[in-house]
């Protein structure tokens, strides 16, 4: 919380310099400057073209803004699919622990053969002693 408050101030210390330095060192602008820039038809069409260059850039953030909206939406989309597909793994292991409860000891173990685990890591895994697993295997085998 500390850092944020000396973060707060040195952003108004900037700042109030930033303003200190705008109101010291800027140019008053007189009458005569003005004048001296041109005729007032002339000052109208450029606001005109100034305005022209606003709207422009106006239209630009306008499509910008509309293409972020539509990258917006599909990253919703992306994002809900993903958060569904998580729900659905979730819930098919939940049952498959279910389900690896209910199966027996020599059961998980004739599927861990069968899917090529070594006996001894089925020995140690479901806690089987050796020979066990080298009878299942043999068996297995058969």
């Amino acid at each position: 919380m500390m850092i944020w408050g000396v973060i707060l101030l040195i952003i108004n210390v900037a700042l109030l310099g930033a303003l200190l330095y705008i109101l010291l060192f800027r140019k008053p602008v007189t009458r005569a400057q003005v004048k001296a820039s041109g005729t007032p038809e002339e000052l109208v069409k450029s606001i005109n073209d100034g305005l022209n260059e606003v709207k422009s850039v106006a239209r630009s953030l306008e499509t910008r803004s509309a293409d972020l909206s539509m990258y917006e939406k599909g990253l919703r989309e992306k994002h809900a699919a993903l958060e569904e597909l998580i729900a659905r793994t979730m819930s098919s292991v939940d049952a498959r622990r279910v389900e690896g409860r209910e199966q027996d000891v020599y059961a998980r173990a004739l599927n861990m053969l069968k899917s090529g685990v070594p006996s001894s890591e089925i020995a140690r895994s479901l806690g089987l002693m050796s020979g066990e697993t080298e009878l299942l295997s043999a068996l297995n085998r058969m």
